[in-house]
């Protein structure tokens, strides 16, 4: 199943028990508020099964630039491409490009201590931190 189908059917899924299109009528130039009436509790709602479907994570800024399924089908494609290239904490989900949680949470970049593991995360042998 691609990107595409995969959304059309995780936003399907949202309002299935109060409309009757199904995930084959949601078109890409379809928009997310006007033409399929989600609230703000169903975009939070369709980014969750969003980030759990394509194990991303999603941030609240991009969120807010959603106005149509191409534009959720864009930035999934997106994370995933980015995802494939840089080195991803398993954990917190920040990136050797982009550290700013870390810094935020320890007011320092936080650095790899095996593929996967950031330092904030996880201890020097690789396992779990206890406060993490």
């Amino acid at each position: 199943m691609s990107v595409e189908e995969k959304v059309k059917k995780i936003i399907e899924e949202l309002w299935r028990d109060t409309n009757t299109v199904g995930a084959e009528d949601i078109t890409a130039d379809m928009t997310l508020c006007n033409s399929l009436g989600l609230d703000s509790l169903d975009m939070v709602e369709m980014v969750m099964k969003l980030e759990d479907e394509f194990d991303i994570v999603i941030k609240d800024e991009v969120v807010d630039e959603f106005e149509t399924v191409a534009d959720v089908v864009f930035c999934i494609n997106a994370i995933q491409k980015k995802k494939e290239t840089d080195r991803v904490c398993e954990k917190c989900g920040c990136t050797e490009n982009d550290c700013s949680e870390c810094i935020a949470a320890q007011n320092e970049p936080c650095y790899w201590v095996a593929p996967g593991k950031c330092s904030r995360c996880f201890d020097e042998n690789g396992n779990l931190k206890a406060n993490s």
